[in-house]
Parts: C-alpha cells; structure tokens; sequence
C-alpha cells in the first residue's frame, strides 16, 4: 500500500498484487498493515498527508485478513525513522477526525461481509485512479491531486467517501451496489 500511495507504484501493478492477495496456502492467514515499530509509520511516509493515510485504512479495510493497527497509527501519530518509529504514545488525542473515520471504516469492515474476504475485480487501474470490487462493494481510490469524477453504476449507495459524483484528490469512496 505504501508504495501505491506514495507514487512508486502505478495503480495496475498494485490492483494486480491485491486481486491476488485471496490466493493463501491451507490455513494460512496474512494479517495486512501501514506499517509497524520496524519500520516509519506511514502518514511520515506520506509527509503528513492525512487524505491519503485515509485512503491506507480503506485500503486495509477492504484488504483479505484481520486488518493490523499499530499504535497512535488511527490518530495520525508520526513516528519518523529510528528512533522516532518507537517514541512513546500521544494519548491527548491526536487527529480526532482521522480516528472517527478509521472507527467509521472499522464498523463497516464488520457489517458488510464483502469488506472482509473473497475474490477481489479490478474495475479500472490506470491513471491515478483505483477501482476495485469484491462482491456487492466497490472501493475507489483517486491517487492524484486533482478531482476525478466517479464513473456511474460503481455503486448505489455510499458508504465512506465524500461526493459520490466526483472523487477528491486523494480521495476515497466506498459504494454498496444494494
């Protein structure tokens, strides 16, 4: 996902990845996360850009197996490179309106069985622009700086996202197709 969000990789490559992510031997189980005590957290990565650290946890959300949070990562903590990956825990709040939306994509990730597993379709990858579907919910992801608008039939319904004619830049939109 960091590589996606931070331009190095192109949206086809990445749709390719996470089509196939389903794909796991026996009982294994991959366990997606932004990132952890090894390595920079990711909004430090992405220089502070919060719109897009949103677009990580729909990402995650919508990603196979149990979704990994490290610690402060919900609140848009900024753990840097070593040292500063393993600084101690800001607990007088942090980014509040980040840490609702992350309970937002949390809640629907458990009331919508789509969110959680099963054969993931690209829809569109090209240009910026990330289309993914797995089963009746579409996820779009707008990787420029500039708004794109949504392709009709993506979705009947919203359930993240902002407007549903036209994505933000760095936005990220959730449909159900009920």
């Amino acid at each position: 996902m960091q590589k996606l969000l931070t331009g190095i990789e192109d949206p086809e490559r990445f749709a390719r990845y996470f089509t196939n992510r389903y794909e796991v031997e026996g009982d294994h189980v991959l366990a997606p996360f932004l990132s952890n005590h090894d390595m920079p957290m990711l909004l430090a990565m992405m220089r502070g850009d919060t719109a897009k650290l949103r677009q990580a946890f729909a990402l995650l959300m919508f990603a196979e197996g149990p979704p990994v949070i490290s610690w402060g990562e919900e609140q848009g903590r900024r753990g840097k490179a070593w040292p500063l990956n393993r600084e101690d825990m800001d607990w007088t709040g942090g980014d509040v309106a980040l840490a609702e939306d992350v309970k937002v994509l949390i809640a629907l990730r458990r009331s919508e069985a789509d969110m959680r597993g099963g054969a993931v379709e690209t829809i569109y990858a090209a240009n910026d622009l990330l289309i993914l579907r797995r089963g009746a919910i579409t996820l779009a992801l707008n990787l420029s700086d500039t708004p794109v608008p949504v392709v009709q039939g993506l979705g009947k319904r919203v359930l993240y996202g902002g407007d549903p004619m036209k994505l933000a830049p760095s936005g990220a939109i959730l449909f159900a197709h009920d």
